[in-house]
């Protein structure tokens, strides 16, 4: 039997990426290693998981994954903000039930029976109704 060429996988030790390479019968495993990746203590590494192998992309990569958790963190906060109670005082309506039609402060629209609705925060001096969908 004749070999005429081989197929070599790598596998990297650390993420389990598989790299396939053509090589010919007179190549060693070693010097058809993949480009970027490299061999630490009998085993292959790639060239994502290498120390020294992070190229611009995956900077770029990073940097993007940073910026959208700052953001994600500060949006958050700023519900979490929102939704502190201003003021522990029992509400009080003129309405018989706080599950009674009453209008929005906001908008002007009527609330409904089966409508979602919460104090107003921004009014301090009576209490006002407002849809959730306003807030």
């Amino acid at each position: 039997m004749i070999l005429e060429s081989i197929a070599i996988d790598y596998r990297c030790h650390t993420c389990c990426m598989i790299r396939r390479i053509d090589a010919s019968p007179q190549d060693t495993v070693m010097d058809r290693l993949p480009e970027g990746w490299i061999s630490h203590d009998h085993t292959v590494v790639c060239d994502r998981c290498s120390p020294g192998g992070r190229d611009a992309r995956h900077e770029r990569a990073e940097e993007k994954r940073e910026a959208m958790k700052t953001l994600r963190s500060q949006a958050w906060r700023s519900r979490a903000e929102a939704a502190q109670v201003f003021d522990a005082s029992p509400s009080v309506t003129d309405a018989v039930s706080p599950l009674a039609a009453d209008r929005c402060h906001r908008c002007g629209t009527s609330i409904g029976e089966m409508e979602s609705w919460r104090p107003d925060p921004t009014v301090t001096t009576y209490f006002a109704k407002v849809h959730r969908r306003c807030m």
